[in-house]
């Protein structure tokens, strides 16, 4: 399964007193247990403009079941995909999380994901705490 995702980089780029385009939004996920999931993820900067990824250390999704988890059951590192015509990365970026990684969580339960960036000074929630909701397992056609 494939879907999309935009995260928002909240950092001071927004002078004070102003009022950002964009802030980061939960955005829940509902998954078949046992499928693979591929998040293709836009990053904008608070103004709504494709935030560059050229200085980027990483991105991570981290799952956990409760909130107050200390650790993820799983964390999953994207790969950078775009390129803009100076060689630069611009906002676009894909997390795979495997279906064996899905297979092994509970039906009927939604767990709570995030998205981090990292820019090597600070680290920065792109998607705040949203649902992964695992539904049952459907008949595929080679079943």
């Amino acid at each position: 399964m494939i879907v999309e995702v935009t995260g928002v980089v909240a950092d001071a780029t927004t002078p004070p007193g102003t009022i950002a385009r964009k802030v980061p939004t939960r955005q829940n996920i509902s998954l078949p247990r046992g499928e693979p999931l591929t998040i293709r993820l836009s990053v904008l900067g608070q103004d709504g403009a494709a935030y560059s990824l050229e200085e980027v250390a990483s991105i991570k999704l981290g799952l956990r079941k409760f909130l107050d988890d200390e650790e993820p059951l799983f964390t999953k590192t994207a790969t950078i995909t775009e390129e803009d015509d100076e060689d630069e990365t611009v906002g676009m970026a894909e997390i795979a999380v495997d279906a064996d990684d899905t297979l092994e969580l509970d039906e009927y339960t939604a767990y709570a994901y995030d998205i981090q960036l990292d820019d090597g000074t600070a680290r920065y929630q792109i998607v705040p705490h949203s649902l992964l909701k695992i539904v049952p397992i459907v008949n595929r056609a080679d079943e």
